[in-house]
């Protein structure tokens, strides 16, 4: 609980992982003697209600008042609400879109015009502070950042001049849902739980960044080796992007898994994500860039074995009770950044131990579970709460 009333202005997305995020700190926040309200950034159809007069967004039974975007009547709405900070809790690569940029701008030159200091709080894992035109653009806008890991603060703290950078505060995970046993509570986990082969599990975007081809590689290379897999693929976007989308008959077909994967397309609650992912056997992504890799959290709240990319902000958030896979080398994105890929070799190898071991798997089950009791949504919204006031307190 804060020492003192504050108000505090969210601006975030309400789609995708960002929007789960703020979901997950806002109720508590309200709970901690802080008023919010939300600021879509950028606009998106969400479940609203109208109540008392204005649009409420519902967040775990709690009301908070939702602003759609930056037009006249807001700004003056956020002008009454004065806010003692702003925070901003989005994808800040989005900030390299114009017309994103310009929101986010209008709603900085806001928070001076209030007196409001304006904090972003985001996983800064590659391209933010690799790229010099990023880095800048965060420097500029933000007075603080919250990190997310100690490797993105170090490395924050070497490119930012101007904007101070907070002690981490690393994501959480809702151990009353995520949990062994709740794929009995859902029609989609107990038929899963069903089938009876090594179920490999992955959670995420489709983006060429998480490098799902690999994946079907890793998986089809194991089936081959007798390892009785069935590819499970929870994608909140199409594998690809827009303007080069892949073939997931494609990917099965040269990788020898058709009829072997299952895929689980759009938005989940909570219970279904969980019932889902603790229906699986192991969860493995081999993504070139993670800043925390909340799935991974959650999976191993669920009791999954994990098989991680080897990535500096993940053995933070991990240590030795995940898998890692060897760096193979790297690709250039074009935007600014080189990105570690993985050993296709080493990752197979670790999938098949893990199948064929049942004492490591029981081993990295233990691990998993005791490593995700560390973390939680309320120890997280306690320290977000707790940074803020103090930055409010340095006005």
């Amino acid at each position: 609980m804060v020492q003192r009333f504050m108000r505090v202005l969210v601006a975030t997305q309400l789609a995708g992982s960002y929007a789960k995020i703020a979901g997950e700190i806002v109720p508590r926040l309200v709970s901690s003697n802080i008023d919010v309200a939300i600021l879509s950034i950028p606009f998106s159809p969400i479940p609203l209600q109208w109540k008392f007069g204005e649009f409420c967004y519902c967040i775990k039974e709690k009301n908070v008042k939702l602003l759609l975007n930056l037009h006249q009547e807001n700004i003056q709405s956020i002008k009454l609400f004065h806010p003692d900070v702003v925070l901003c809790v989005f994808e800040p690569t989005l900030l390299v879109l114009k017309d994103l940029l310009f929101q986010v701008s209008s709603l900085k030159e806001i928070a001076v015009r209030e007196g409001a200091p304006f904090v972003g709080y985001f996983t800064l894992d590659h391209y933010p502070l690799r790229g010099s035109r990023q880095a800048q653009i965060l420097d500029d806008l933000f007075d603080f950042i919250i990190p997310v890991t100690s490797y993105e603060s170090e490395l924050a703290r070497e490119r930012f001049s101007r904007c101070k950078v907070t002690e981490p505060v690393p994501y959480g995970v809702d151990h009353s849902i995520y949990k062994p046993e709740a794929w009995a509570l859902s029609s989609l986990g107990r038929e899963l739980k069903e089938s009876k082969e090594f179920k490999v599990l992955y959670v995420g975007t489709g983006s060429p960044f998480k490098d799902l081809g690999r994946w079907y590689r890793v998986v089809g290379e194991a089936a081959r080796k007798g390892v009785p897999v069935k590819g499970v693929l929870k994608l909140s976007t199409a594998i690809g992007s827009s303007d080069m989308p892949a073939s997931t008959s494609v990917l099965e077909d040269v990788n020898q898994l058709t009829g072997r994967v299952q895929y689980v397309f759009g938005w989940l609650s909570d219970r279904e994500l969980a019932a889902l992912i603790s229906a699986c056997g192991v969860f493995l992504t081999l993504s070139t860039a993670e800043g925390f890799c909340l799935a991974a959290l959650e999976a191993q709240a669920c009791g999954l074995p994990l098989i991680l990319p080897d990535i500096p902000q993940l053995r933070e958030v991990y240590g030795d009770s995940a898998l890692y896979v060897k760096r193979e080398g790297s690709w250039y994105s074009g935007l600014g950044g080189f990105y570690v890929t993985s050993s296709v070799e080493d990752a197979v190898e670790k999938l098949v131990l893990l199948y064929e071991d049942t004492e490591l798997r029981g081993e990295m089950q233990a691990r998993s579970l005791a490593n995700a009791r560390r973390f939680s949504w309320d120890a997280c919204a306690a320290e977000i709460a707790i940074t803020l006031e103090r930055i409010a307190g340095e006005r």
